[in-house]
């Protein structure tokens, strides 16, 4: 392994590199169970050198999750890749894929997550598509966005969704902001919920606001070819067609195709990406044979690391083991985070505010009424008791929450209950009542942690915990 700049990494992680440098070379750094980081130097065909950052992630492991997300958790938002990955907890980070910097800040490219579609453009592209079952697939896709009138019994498909698009049906939701920023050429229809039906409720010219859990159709450009399919009182709704693809979970698209099948397979055309075809800052992402998740860097620009083409990059990934591969952004946004370190040295000199990463997430799963919780701090179990950072959990659950310095107690109020528990301390109080408590609260890494089922339950919640998944279940 090489040893990388101390500036760009954590102490704790630098010190764990040296280890790894000078007692064997060639092994790779554990960062995790089933995470493994690693560094090296490739030398060109030319004579020059590339430096290469890369991860291998074992998401068969129920605790492991590769999870792709945006800045500021929804569109419309910047943000450096290390802040992105410390709302989440990540073990470790890379960018994501190409995003409009000028515009809307949004992908530029089909994206969804969490199973719901945030973004489809026109452009077909390779996309990585994470399904249910935690098996990664790449493949060009262009799923289709349907709209339907059924009480008219009509259906169109619509061009593209929360981007913008010259010609044809464009769809606006509430991720992508509060207004559609159209021209007034552009006819548009605002679809509010009323009565637990979509209704098409106002038309205006351009600028629509975009309702709150409705969603705005605009017909785009001067040609308007459905403009009398569409009136005021309407039923309306919108649907994503994966033309018979099951399973979804995330889709992140971007490209060109690395590899296939084991093999380098860079289109000839680089999927209209030709301009970037240079040498260049790169990142990408791929599937070894044992479907393991393959996450890599190359630096560039710089004297000490010349980047590297779609087809020097895709010769890197069959190496490394990928049996399928695709290139996400590169450039200036080509950056890994690792424990919270930014382990590759970034051709701007420093982090660039980017639109959306793909983060390895590896803590016990915790669902607060369904909705899964990520903690800066991953929880903890001790002993069968699980601990978890105290401010996400009591704010979670609705209660005010204090931190007294000097007695080193966590107070949380909720309506008429208030609970204080003190650090290292096996009581706790309930309204003044002195409680006993089988794990105390204790502070982890500069945060306070506190036992997940005594807090919950002690604010009217349930707790559950299934042992086959080792998951936490919270539910008000």
């Amino acid at each position: 392994m090489y040893f990388r700049k101390p500036g760009y990494i954590t102490t704790v992680v630098c010190m764990a590199f040296l280890l790894v440098v000078l007692a064997a070379p060639a092994q790779a750094l554990v960062v995790d169970d089933g995470i493994q980081y690693n560094h090296l130097v490739k030398t060109l065909s030319d004579g020059k050198k590339a430096e290469v950052d890369y991860l291998l992630v074992d998401i068969k492991k129920r605790k492991i999750e590769l999870k792709p997300v945006l800045a500021g958790k929804t569109l419309g938002y910047l943000q450096p890749l290390s802040s992105i990955a410390r709302e989440y907890g990540a073990i470790a980070a890379i960018n994501g894929s190409f995003y409009s910097a000028q515009v809307n800040l949004t992908p530029v490219d089909t994206t969804v997550l969490d199973q719901r579609m945030l973004v489809k453009s026109g452009r077909e592209a390779t996309a990585m598509i994470a399904l249910q079952d935690r098996r990664l697939q790449f493949q060009q896709l262009n799923p289709d966005v349907i709209l339907s009138l059924p009480d008219k019994g009509k259906e169109f498909k619509a061009e593209s969704l929360n981007i913008e698009c010259p010609q044809g049906l464009s769809i606006y939701t509430p991720e992508f902001g509060t207004n559609t920023k159209n021209d007034l050429v552009n006819l548009e229809f605002i679809v509010k919920p009323i009565d637990g039906k979509m209704i098409i409720t106002e038309i205006k010219n351009g600028g629509a606001t975009i309702p709150e859990g409705g969603f705005v159709i605009s017909m785009q450009g001067w040609e308007k070819p459905y403009r009398y399919d569409f009136a005021i009182g309407d039923q309306v709704s919108w649907r994503a067609d994966y033309h018979g693809l099951e399973g979804i979970k995330d889709i992140v698209t971007n490209g060109p195709r690395l590899v296939k099948n084991g093999r380098r397979d860079v289109p000839t055309d680089n999927e209209s990406l030709g301009s970037l075809a240079g040498r260049n800052p790169r990142t990408a992402v791929g599937v070894t044979r044992s479907g393991q998740a393959l996450l890599v860097t190359v630096d560039g620009r710089s004297q000490s690391s010349a980047g590297m083409t779609f087809i020097e990059l895709a010769d890197l990934m069959v190496e490394l083991g990928a049996s399928d591969a695709m290139a996400l952004d590169g450039g200036g946004s080509t950056e890994m985070i690792v424990n919270g370190g930014i382990v590759n040295t970034p051709s701007d000199g420093r982090e660039r505010s980017i639109n959306n990463a793909i983060l390895v997430i590896s803590q016990i799963p915790v669902y607060l009424d369904g909705q899964r919780i990520y903690f800066e701090t991953p929880p903890v179990n001790r002993d069968g008791r699980l601990l978890v950072p105290m401010r996400k959990l009591f704010e979670g659950l609705g209660a005010q929450v204090e931190w007294d310095e000097n007695t080193r107690t966590v107070s949380a109020v909720k309506g008429d209950t208030q609970i204080q528990l003190t650090i290292g301390k096996r009581t706790a109080k309930i309204n003044g009542y002195n409680v006993s408590i089988d794990t105390e609260a204790t502070i982890i890494n500069g945060r306070t942690m506190v036992p997940l089922r005594f807090v919950s339950q002690s604010l009217g919640a349930k707790v559950g915990w299934d042992p086959s998944t080792q998951t936490a279940y919270i539910n008000q």
